[in-house]
């Protein structure tokens, strides 16, 4: 054999092993692609049972809306009840006024699950933005891997030409 054969045969050796190489590289990103799409699949469970909370919160607030128009009600018999029972006024002045402090209690209670809701849609939009740059990520990767073995590819075909001449 000549040298310049066994150079083609050492670099077409060679050429082989790093082919070797990025397939192995690119079965651990896949392997990575797979433990990201498990980690997305993960935050999207998450994401659909913070909706879910977000549903059971949005029936609680309205339970309390109703509520709190039912106590109304009741306070405006109250009311009329204290013109025809001049006796009582006393008493139904203190039960109103515990029924206006769960009142406020309840206003309390909305604005914190306001709020709470208020998080939620910020965690859900950082989440979505977190899942959109993976996404981008995974994708730049595999462009570079896909560039990297169609150069390779190139190579190995370019050196087979050169080693059947």
């Amino acid at each position: 054999m000549s040298s310049e054969s066994q150079m083609l045969m050492q670099a077409i050796k060679e050429l082989d092993g790093h082919v070797k190489e990025m397939s192995e590289d690119v079965d651990s990103i896949r392997g990575d692609i797979d433990s990201m799409r498990g980690d997305i699949d993960s935050m999207r469970g998450d994401i659909d049972s913070m909706r879910s909370d977000m549903d059971t919160m949005r029936g609680d607030i309205d339970s309390m809306r109703s509520d709190m128009d039912t106590m109304r009600s009741d306070i405006d018999s109250m009311r009329g009840d204290i013109d025809s029972m001049r006796g009582d006024i006393d008493s139904m002045r203190s039960d109103m006024d515990t029924m206006r402090e769960e009142i406020d209690s309840m206003h309390g209670d909305i604005d914190s699950i306001h709020k709470e809701l208020g998080q939620v849609k910020l965690e859900q939009k950082k989440t979505n933005q977190r899942i959109d740059d993976l996404r981008d990520r995974l994708t730049d990767q595999i462009d570079l891997l896909r560039e990297d073995t169609w150069t390779t590819r190139s190579e190995v075909q370019k050196i087979k030409r050169k080693a059947k001449v």
